[in-house]
């Protein structure tokens, strides 16, 4: 899983950077931010699915109060609904690539393309890392105890979780960055 790692602040003052010394304008910045959160969303279904994965198998071969836990309701319940919400996040990110893909079949631009998917972008963002979160906590509860075990693969993938939903935007931030899009028409 993903551990912590060292930042610094920096700060400069009253700097002036020449215009020839400019990497790009604005739009660079925006393509990043764009092809990230897509990036970002991917990995956090990728590693929902996993979770989902990992309880299936677990619910298949551990036994609780003399049954096995694929014949808890309860149990069954957390999975349908994780089922449902990583099929569903799935679904999204494959009509986003679809649009991707038909810009490029259509001759267009899909790198200037991309541009008009931010707010598209920001969602995926946050629905995927949310499934992830959900995913994870589930996947946690159908494990419990051995879910917090060093080396078991829930516990690696829970470590994942702030590592995905933090880079790329806050949810609040990228909500807010959505419906301000979709208020102008953009979504």
């Amino acid at each position: 899983g993903a551990k912590g790692s060292g930042t610094a602040f920096v700060e400069f003052d009253d700097v002036k950077v020449p215009t020839s010394n400019y990497i790009g304008d604005v739009t660079l910045l925006l393509r990043n931010f764009i092809t990230e959160r897509i990036g970002i969303a991917l990995q956090a279904n990728r590693f929902a699915r996993e979770c989902l994965r990992e309880s299936i198998e677990y619910s298949k071969r551990r036994r609780a109060f003399g049954k096995k836990l694929e014949e808890q309701p309860i149990i069954r319940q957390k999975i349908a609904q994780m089922a449902r919400k990583v099929v569903v996040t799935h679904a999204y990110l494959e009509s986003l690539a679809a649009r991707l893909v038909e810009m490029e079949k259509n001759d267009e631009d899909w790198f200037n393309g991309i541009l008009r998917m931010g707010a598209e972008a920001a969602l995926a963002k946050v629905q995927a890392t949310n499934v992830f979160e959900f995913c994870a906590r589930e996947a946690a509860h159908i494990h419990g105890g051995n879910s917090y075990v060093k080396g078991n693969r829930v516990e690696h993938l829970y470590r994942h979780v702030l590592s995905l939903s933090i880079p790329g935007g806050a949810t609040s931030v990228l909500e807010d960055a959505a419906a301000r899009l979709a208020l102008q028409g953009k979504l």
